[in-house]
């Protein structure tokens, strides 16, 4: 049972009609989820340190998954450094409810305390404590995690009897594009005594919303893309060759990173397959391509869901000749102005995105090439054929950037279009 001084804290919130939230999944703070706030890597000593010296220790036996993350607990002056928990596998631009955990004694002459936020902050982010401690520390209540219903529960909440999990209220954040949500943890860095250390333990996540139905812009890279004829892909560094007839990489657009041919001199870069990975299987999604256009070109992409799109030039036995051919369906261009061989392409920033890519850069401007609708294979992937327009000047140049998805909703009519009733 929780000591009465968690107890009636508890109770007190509940009559303030705050929902009781459920299905949460706990997941324990690791040093594989947990570094530095910076980034850099986290590893601090095991059972038994100097005392102050201004780092974390990690504590064993104790708390969910018996560790536990302490500062304070042997030298009360020491500022130990903020931390980041990286929450992962979320679905992109759904909204979460979120908790980090912390201990506290039972007893009342303890206040164990924990800050928390969403964003890097080191020593100024909310203080947690149990509610009895909010005076005197100026911090804010956070609950029994006994309370709480759990899908996936931490392996105690109770430990050793004399200690109860307190769950800090984050808020709600919506995942990004790869489906990571980042929370930053601190001690209080005040403390007279041990008995305000900081025990923290980890993060637990709710799903509260879908992601709305806008684009996800997914960045092309050697990771996800690949040569169409299983050839290691090997794009030329930035600013290399000419007529290598090969990607050459420049230090442009997303993540500074795009694949440009027929820039330096007119060549033929290999065809590419990008693959989306993480989509729901066997599900139908619009798909788009995305690339660059300079106000003083014509800039091109070649591109489709559909392999039989593909030229195989004649040998249907070799990959490594095969090419999109420049037609309408797989044809764009920022201004149709090459006799109506290419499909128009609209500025990307037309779009709604579930996170916004890079839409402008000099007197460049990213451009969206709709690619209609396919569905994923039974292990949640789709591939987008690209090519470049072969043999070109540089005013036809290619810069592809990324694909992008989101799903294809069916048709709802909501009027009686024809007036028959019905």
């Amino acid at each position: 049972m929780p000591s009465l001084k968690h107890a009636i804290p508890f109770l007190l919130w509940l009559a303030q009609g705050v929902p009781l939230y459920a299905d949460l999944t706990y997941v324990d703070a690791t040093t594989s989820n947990t570094t530095l706030a910076n980034g850099s890597a986290f590893n601090p000593p095991v059972d038994g340190t100097t005392g102050n010296d201004n780092n974390w220790e990690q504590r064993t036996t104790f708390g969910s998954g018996g560790t536990v993350f302490e500062s304070g607990g042997e030298q009360p002056s020491e500022n130990a450094p903020e931390l980041k928990t990286t929450l992962t596998g979320l679905t992109p631009g759904a909204t979460y409810r979120i908790f980090a955990y912390l201990w506290d004694p039972t007893n009342t002459t303890e206040d164990w305390n924990l800050r928390a936020g969403v964003t890097a902050n080191p020593g100024a982010n909310t203080l947690f404590s149990a509610a009895d401690a909010t005076t005197g520390l100026g911090s804010t209540a956070a609950v029994l995690a006994s309370s709480q219903t759990f899908s996936t529960a931490p392996t105690t909440v109770l430990d050793g009897g004399n200690r109860a999990m307190l769950a800090a209220s984050i808020g709600t954040l919506t995942a990004d594009s790869t489906g990571r949500i980042a929370v930053y943890l601190d001690d209080r860095n005040a403390a007279t005594s041990a008995n305000f250390r900081a025990w923290y333990d980890g993060l637990a996540y709710e799903f509260v919303a879908p992601p709305p139905n806008n684009v996800v812009y997914v960045d092309a890279n050697t990771s996800n893309t690949k040569r169409w004829d299983n050839q290691t892909f090997s794009p030329a560094p930035d600013s290399v060759t000419g007529a290598d007839n090969n990607w050459e990489t420049r230090n442009f657009g997303n993540t500074t990173n795009v694949y440009e041919s027929c820039a330096e001199a007119a060549e033929n870069a290999p065809l590419l397959v990008t693959t989306l990975t993480g989509l729901t299987p066997n599900t139908q999604y619009l798909l788009y391509a995305y690339f660059w256009d300079a106000s003083t070109g014509n800039w091109r992409i070649k591109a489709s869901t559909k392999q039989s799109d593909i030229n195989n030039n004649g040998t249907p036995g070799s990959a490594t000749d095969d090419f999109l051919p420049t037609s309408l369906l797989t044809n764009f261009a920022a201004a149709s102005n090459d006799g109506g061989l290419a499909t128009d392409a609209l500025p990307a920033s037309n779009t709604t995105f579930i996170l916004n890519p890079l839409f402008t850069e000099s007197d460049r401007v990213l451009m969206q090439a709709p690619l209609g609708t396919a569905t994923s294979d039974a292990t949640g992937k789709l591939a987008i054929y690209v090519d470049d327009l072969s043999g070109v000047d540089q005013t036809r140049r290619t810069w592809f950037d990324g694909v992008g998805y989101k799903l294809a909703l069916p048709l709802i009519s909501t009027a009686d279009e024809d007036g028959d009733g019905l």
